[in-house]
Parts: structure tokens; sequence; C-alpha cells
């Protein structure tokens, strides 16, 4: 049995190989390849990482193209890796490795290089102060179109969103009324070396009225903490850059410079 398996997975790499002409792809295999050891850690590019138990805030930021790796067991072939391994993503130049997952209610597992493990467990424990308060936002490149950037508000701005969320009594939108805003962004609280980070509100713009916002839920609905006259400025400054790159995205030029299309195409939506 042992012995067909062998053949049956020799004869699958030979097919696998056809397709490659140089040995480019063979390499990015093998170097994405990992290998889940016995005691449950994973070795992967000479360095073993284990598992964490609780990763609370840790910071696992959205990018396009994130690295990833096949995790597999040790006598897996590499041209096998793909097909045989789990996916994990590569996070903060290969500290972390988390579980690939379109689940949002699966914990798919984190596991932290051993070099720095001890310290992240310590710090997981303890707590982090909020350093720096940021959102994220898309706007227009000339050659990639859609690219992802981060703006970090100065210590004005995040001061006064989060005296507003303090001080200010909220709101709720009127019975049979649904709160609609023009501009929105989700503000994170983390610690400078972006490697905590938590959801702390929303702040948004209903025509020309500043509001930090807060969901509670489809049982508790919105909270509107309508942000004083006295800070408009402040709060116009924060979001500007994201109203412009979202204006610029969508102006008239653009999109049809991006969604030209010819006779007889179509776009699905």
């Amino acid at each position: 049995m042992k012995r067909t398996k062998r053949i049956i997975a020799l004869l699958l790499a030979v097919v696998l190989c056809l397709p490659f002409t140089g040995c480019r792809a063979l390499d990015t295999m093998r170097q994405e390849q990992a290998f889940r050891q016995e005691d449950g850690s994973i070795l992967w590019s000479g360095a073993v990482y284990r598992p964490l138990s609780n990763y609370g805030d840790l910071n696992f930021p959205w990018e396009a193209d994130i690295p990833t790796v096949c995790v597999t067991k040790p006598d897996v072939p590499v041209l096998l890796s793909n097909i045989l391994g789990d996916s994990m993503e590569v996070y903060h130049d290969g500290l972390f490795l988390k579980g690939e997952t379109f689940h949002y209610d699966v914990d798919s597992g984190v596991y932290c290089r051993a070099d720095r493990y001890e310290e992240m467990v310590s710090r997981i424990a303890a707590g982090y102060e909020t350093e720096i308060i940021s959102y994220d936002y898309e706007k227009y490149d000339e050659e990639e179109w859609f690219v992802n950037a981060t703006y970090t508000l100065t210590e004005e701005q995040a001061a006064a969103a989060l005296e507003v969320y303090e001080t200010v009594i909220p709101t709720t939108p009127q019975d049979g009324m649904e709160f609609i805003s023009d501009y929105c962004i989700s503000l994170y609280g983390g610690s400078k070396d972006g490697l905590f980070s938590r959801y702390l509100f929303d702040i948004e713009l209903a025509g020309s009225t500043y509001y930090v916002t807060e969901w509670l839920g489809d049982d508790g609905g919105y909270l509107l903490y309508r942000v004083p006259e006295e800070k408009v400025p402040v709060f116009a400054a924060l979001m500007n850059p994201m109203i412009e790159a979202q204006d610029e995205l969508y102006n008239e030029e653009v999109f049809h410079e991006n969604w030209t299309i010819g006779e007889g195409d179509t776009i699905m939506l």
C-alpha cells in the first residue's frame, strides 16, 4: 500500500513538472513550503514557529498580495505542496504565520517565530497603550489603479476624536429613520511598531455634519456623537485624505479611462 502511494505521488509529481519551463517556479515552491513538526510547531525557512493559544490584538493588516506558505507533512514532495498543504499567510516580515481562511468565525491558528515567542506572549498578556490612531483607505494610482494607503492622525486629531467619543452625549436615529453618511472612516488604535491594533469607532460625514459613530449590533443600532462646531476643522482635516482619494477614484475622467469597453464587450457587476 505504501509502495502504491509512493508511485502515485511520483506520477503526480512528473505530471506537474511538465508545464514548467525552468527552475524558477520550482524554487519558488520550495521557498514557500513549510513543514509541520510532531510537537505541533512549524518549520519554515530555517525557523521554528510555535502556536499562540491567545493572540489578543495582534495586527494582521490587509494587503493586496499577502505572502503565503504551504504547510505540509515532512515527507510531502515540493511539487505536491500546493495540493496537500494548508495555506498560511505571512505577516510582519515573517514574524507570524496565520492560517488562511475565508470564514470570519473560524479560528485558523496563529504561529509566532520561536526567537520572539516569549516576548510576544508577554506583550499579549500585558496589553498595550494606544500610541497611534490611524485608518486605511484606497487611493488612485496610475499604474495599479487601486492601492491601499494608511493615514495616521496627528496628536491634535487623535485627541479631538477621543474627546468627542468620551464627552459628547450620544443620540440614536429616530424610530424608522436610517442614518446615512456621505463618507466614513474606521479608526484603529495601535502600537507604534504596528504589531498591535484594535478597532475604536467610526467617523462619518453626513452633509456638512461630522459624527463619531458606534455600531452596537442589530439590536443596539447606532450611537451618534455629533462633533461640536469648534472641532469641525480638525475633523475635516483628518478625513480629507480619504475624501480626496475617494473623489479621485470615482471622478468621471479616471472612471472612463479604466473602464472603457469596446463594442460587444460587457462588464459583470
